[in-house]
């Protein structure tokens, strides 16, 4: 969920017929972005680079995709027990498969929001919604279409 740490390890390990173990550092990244750097150790899991040492070659590791679901448990909540997300602030968002329906959205910043599979039948204030670059793959879009039916967004049936 949004605004709860995560832990990434990264494992290395010694190929045949390398002997050893390996020491020195991992930076982690997010494209570009390092994120952080550790002492390599020896336990047991973004891309992850090492740097190598005197003995082992530097390597960087295969990209890992990892989804921080958008919680909107901060919002207040409608007489409806939907979130009352106006002029929220949700740029990025993982929504996929969330359940917003009937959720206030005037003037929420979803640019680029994953709403894949998300349910917005009858969320209000999409109209005045930032929407640059959601994803709407078979989203319920609020006037209860299917996006897929669509071209696949919502934008039609807000």
């Amino acid at each position: 969920m949004f605004g709860q740490s995560v832990t990434f390890t990264a494992i290395m390990s010694m190929t045949a017929p390398g002997a050893g173990t390996p020491t020195g550092t991992v930076d982690f990244f997010d494209e570009s972005t390092k994120l952080s750097s550790g002492t390599l150790a020896t336990s047991n899991g973004v891309t992850a680079t090492y740097k190598g040492d005197g003995n082992f070659v530097g390597i960087t590791s295969a990209v890992l995709t990892q989804n921080v679901d958008t919680s909107p448990s901060g919002y207040p909540k409608l007489s409806s027990g939907a979130y009352n997300l106006l002029n929220a602030t949700l740029p990025g968002a993982y929504l996929a498969q969330a359940n917003v329906a009937k959720t206030n959205l005037s003037g929420a910043n979803l640019s680029n929001a994953n709403l894949s599979q998300a349910t917005l039948k009858g969320a209000t204030g999409l109209t005045t919604a930032t929407l640059t670059g959601s994803i709407w793959s078979k989203t319920t879009c609020p006037d209860s279409t299917l996006s897929t039916n669509d071209g696949g967004i919502c934008v039609g049936h807000l």
